[in-house]
């Protein structure tokens, strides 16, 4: 998998708006296996995209996912619990105990993985589920993190080794949530099964998911919608929504209630991966376009690729924005992990926070990328910048304020860089004119240009041919009293 890089600085934090409610998550679900080759334990799975970087020792998530049948020995009940009920009993197994009484085991209804450790990127899938780590059954492509095959190593945050206990000992969701006797987390008919992501592993029936997914179809039978959702007690029984590109809490905070009965396909036929195509904004944690179901048929020697490619994407995905104060000017420095049609960014300053005039633009990489731009003709004291991000099309985005406050560090040679094509620019703020050496490294150390050039006084431009293949490169400005050295990408 494409990992991607960047430096993390100051995190941009936008409002995010669906339907007037925000829906506060940097986890979405972009597909699952409910039937792979070969039998189900410990072979379903949940592929999810990271919008933002996260680290789950610090921020803690979880996933929960739901099997629900209308027939069949492991019938399932009205969700007492929402999505934690975890384990219900079955139907009689035909089985009596020592008294004579009939036995019922208990099966799983809904089953928890609690994701508290490890780190993802912004743009980048990781997947939840069964322990085999296989791509389509166990006798399938390894697409663990140390598959022989470096382009099939899949990003894991948490397995559970689930299974039949009729010749295994008993398994456990996390933190209880989950078990029993049978092996699956889906079922393989096409009642509704469901995933949820929540923010927090501290989850009750009253938490609050961020994310919400349902499949299947949805029942006829008014005894089989019950199992789904009840409000014929003095409480609703039912899994809660939250509001989603198909899911709104104005129509009721559970699924099966008001409108909330959207369900993408599956129909539990073997070797499908359930892909859901859809466009994130990050900037305004929205769905600009909902997701669709996209069904794609497996093999066992399927690579990693064939389930990551076309999936769901974050337009322009802004990772990281800081600014830093040069003698004489001010440098703004951004970083993307994902564009999809991106024309430009517009870099807005002002000096009250309201009226903002443009001083620039930069012209989109539609690829993950570092962008660097440099004030030369800064407001005194503290002036406000943001940027705009502008579509093919047109529709533009505008992010967050950044206050800087001019007049720092006048004594320090400074240094930025700007790849346009085959060329490089260096843009040097010095506090004298003096001899300096100017050379380029790539990551591992080689050296791939090397010239002397001559400081001014204040600030230059030095421009310089760079027909380098893409890749991270380390630039350093040594003077005979100070150096300034500076990581970018081309």
């Amino acid at each position: 998998m494409k990992k991607l890089l960047f430096s993390l600085s100051l995190l941009i934090v936008m409002a995010a708006v669906l339907k007037a409610q925000p829906q506060d998550t940097k986890v979405i679900i972009t597909g699952y296996v409910v039937n792979a080759s070969g039998s189900d334990p410990s072979n379903e799975y949940v592929q999810l995209m990271a919008t933002e970087h996260i680290n789950f020792a610090e921020t803690p998530y979880a996933v929960i996912t739901c099997y629900t049948s209308f027939s069949g020995n492991y019938e399932t009940k009205a969700p007492v619990h929402g999505w934690v009920t975890g384990l219900i009993p079955s139907k009689s197994t035909g089985k009596k105990d020592a008294n004579g009484n009939p036995v019922e085991d208990p099966t799983s209804q809904t089953t928890k993985f609690n994701l508290t450790s490890g780190e993802v990127q912004p743009g980048e899938f990781f997947y939840v589920g069964g322990a085999n780590k296989r791509i389509n059954g166990s006798s399938s492509t390894d697409i663990s993190e140390t598959a022989a095959i470096e382009a099939n190593r899949a990003k894991w945050i948490r397995v559970l080794p689930y299974h039949n206990t009729s010749t295994l000992p008993p398994w456990s969701g996390d933190d209880g949530v989950g078990g029993g006797i049978f092996g699956a987390l889906f079922g393989d008919s096409d009642a509704p099964q469901g995933i949820a992501v929540f923010n927090t592993t501290s989850v009750d029936e009253t938490t609050v998911p961020v994310d919400v997914v349902f499949f299947g179809t949805w029942p006829t039978a008014e005894a089989d919608q019950k199992k789904l959702y009840d409000n014929s007690g003095s409480t609703e029984l039912g899994y809660r929504i939250c509001n989603t590109d198909r899911y709104s809490t104005a129509d009721g905070a559970f699924f099966g209630k008001g409108n909330n009965k959207y369900l993408f396909g599956s129909d539990g036929t073997v070797n499908k991966f359930y892909q859901l195509k859809g466009v994130y904004n990050v900037a305004t944690k929205s769905w600009t376009t909902p997701r669709a179901l996209n069904t794609i048929t497996m093999t066992t020697t399927s690579p990693l690729s064939l389930i990551e490619t076309g999936s769901t994407t974050l337009p322009v995905n802004i990772v990281s924005v800081k600014a830093e104060v040069l003698a004489k000017a001010v440098r703004l420095h951004w970083t993307t992990a994902s564009e999809t049609n991106n024309a430009y960014f517009e870099v807005l300053r002002s000096n009250n926070q309201t009226d903002f005039v443009s001083i620039g633009k930069v012209t989109g990489n539609n690829a993950a990328h570092d962008y660097v731009f440099t004030d030369y003709s800064p407001l005194p004291g503290t002036a406000y910048y943001k940027l705009r991000q502008v579509d093919l099309d047109g529709t533009a985005i505008e992010f967050d304020i950044i206050a800087v406050k001019n007049g720092l560090n006048p004594d320090k040679l400074n240094m930025a860089v700007n790849v346009g094509g085959n060329t490089l620019r260096v843009f040097t703020q010095s506090v004298e004119n003096t001899e300096a050496l100017l050379t380029v490294t790539d990551i591992s150390g080689k050296k791939v240009l090397e010239k002397k050039i001559r400081l001014v006084n204040g600030n230059a431009v030095y421009q310089e041919p760079f027909n380098q293949p893409q890749g991270i490169y380390v630039v350093s400005l040594k003077t005979s009293k100070e150096q300034a050295v500076l990581k970018f990408g081309k």
